[in-house]
């Protein structure tokens, strides 16, 4: 006699494959680069989506960087980019759950003539109705996470010291 149940295995397999395949993003969050008189990231909802129509002047050659988990020892930048010569950017944002699970992600943007930014936010759901904006201010540019795994060894190193 014939069982239906590998069948039925089968099927489910293929469709939580379909779910997950499904469920990254696969989006770019548009955004902006430019001088202000105080520093500071903030994501803006646009009707008309224009990075372009964010007043100030633009910083070319910054690195925008996204991260997952960031006040955890499992934090990881997600995506990584840098402005143009126009101040614009956008960061690909393809991350299981990003945008619909709720969970804080940081912003971080960093230039050597310029102050580092970084804000912590929730991840918009329909990223085309959002811009990322920084606002930068001249000043030294203070060390990011350039390197995930070097950040990994500091924290390693912290925890043998401090005990688990």
């Amino acid at each position: 006699m014939f069982s239906s149940f590998p069948l039925r295995v089968a099927s489910l397999m293929f469709l939580l494959c379909g779910l997950l395949v499904g469920c990254s993003s696969g989006q770019g969050l548009a955004g902006r680069v430019v001088n202000a008189q105080s520093p500071g990231g903030r994501l803006v909802k646009t009707a008309d989506n224009d990075p372009l129509s964010i007043p100030g002047r633009r910083v070319s050659g910054a690195t925008i960087e996204l991260i997952r988990d960031p006040k955890s020892m499992n934090r990881r930048v997600i995506s990584r980019t840098q402005s143009g010569s126009d101040g614009t950017f956008v960061l690909d944002v393809d991350a299981f759950g990003a945008g619909w699970m709720v969970e804080e992600w940081l912003f971080r943007c960093s230039h050597p003539r310029n102050k580092t930014i970084e804000f912590f936010g929730k991840m918009p759901s329909n990223l085309s109705n959002f811009l990322l904006v920084f606002d930068m201010t001249p000043g030294t540019s203070s060390p990011g996470i350039p390197d995930m795994d070097a950040e990994r060894e500091r924290m390693r190193e912290e925890l043998e010291r401090y005990g688990r």
